[in-house]
């Protein structure tokens, strides 16, 4: 039996968009080569998990598992994987680091269902919503040494509050802040207002490191410091424009859109990215 591996990250709004996307992969993978589909997340989020549990089985896993700090690795050598996923995020890309058969390519999801090559090591980049949904219900398994992976602050206080679990979300709930250049143009600064967007600078993101900000990008370079140091409760939304390439800092980003910017700020705001799964 041939195994493909996917790496899970947890985020303040459940799965990471990356790594949803990265399931929906390995199971279209799977089923054209008769593969088991493993996921794995480092450590142990307490009740949280019980979203990403929830998110695992309904885009695609078969298995799974709950690891410590090596835990990949150690799957990796046990299993031998044909293919392994990871988001294309600092978590996603140090998790893969250093696997037979890396470093991870980078592949942007710029649509449900791509027709995209399998590689060794592939670092998804996601800018579709997810495409399968199955009615699964896992059982997780916890291996050794999940307790020495240390949680992010947030978790313990995420963990604290009396609310929904959260299992997976596209954008995030409130009003989405933009960043954008001087100069969007009229039909651009109309459809950010006909959205009831709020302007924003990287100023406003140090100080409120909370909700959804949209960064309007030109295609080129690499993206500012601040935006990929930012809080991990913030969620960042790349719009690069049309024509763009994959760049290596799009691993700041959790989201990249693809299309004009009218084109994708309309997408954003379509009801199955702004809807939350709990």
């Amino acid at each position: 039996m041939a195994h493909i591996l996917v790496y899970l990250q947890r985020t303040s709004l459940g799965l990471h968009p990356g790594s949803a996307a990265a399931l929906c992969l390995a199971r279209d993978f799977a089923d054209a080569r008769g593969a088991t589909v493993t996921a794995l997340c480092a450590g142990d989020g307490g009740k949280l998990d019980q979203g990403i549990t929830a998110a695992a089985g309904r885009f695609g896993a078969d298995v799974l598992m709950y690891c410590g700090p090596e835990g990949l690795e150690e799957m990796t050598e046990r299993l031998r994987p044909v293919h392994v996923l990871a988001p294309w995020t600092p978590e996603g890309l140090a998790a893969v680091q250093g696997l037979p058969g890396g470093p991870a390519t980078a592949r942007w999801v710029e649509t449900e269902r791509p027709r995209m090559e399998a590689d060794t090591v592939t670092g998804v980049v996601s800018g579709a919503l997810p495409w399968h949904h199955y009615a699964e219900t896992l059982e997780p398994e916890f291996l050794g040494a999940v307790d020495a992976v240390p949680m992010p602050p947030w978790v313990a206080s995420m963990t604290a509050m009396n609310r929904d679990v959260p299992v997976f979300s596209m954008i995030g709930p409130g009003p989405l802040r933009y960043l954008a250049p001087e100069g969007v143009g009229d039909r651009v600064a109309e459809e950010l207002s006909a959205h009831k967007m709020e302007s924003a600078t990287l100023e406003d993101l140090e100080r409120d490191p909370t909700g959804t900000f949209v960064w309007l990008g030109d295609g080129h370079g690499a993206l500012p410091d601040a935006l990929v140091h930012r809080s991990p409760t913030a969620r960042l939304v790349l719009l690069p424009g049309e024509g763009a390439r994959v760049d290596a800092s799009w691993s700041g980003a959790d989201l990249v859109v693809a299309g004009t910017w009218t084109e994708a700020l309309g997408r954003l705001h379509e009801p199955l990215w702004r809807k939350a799964i709990a």
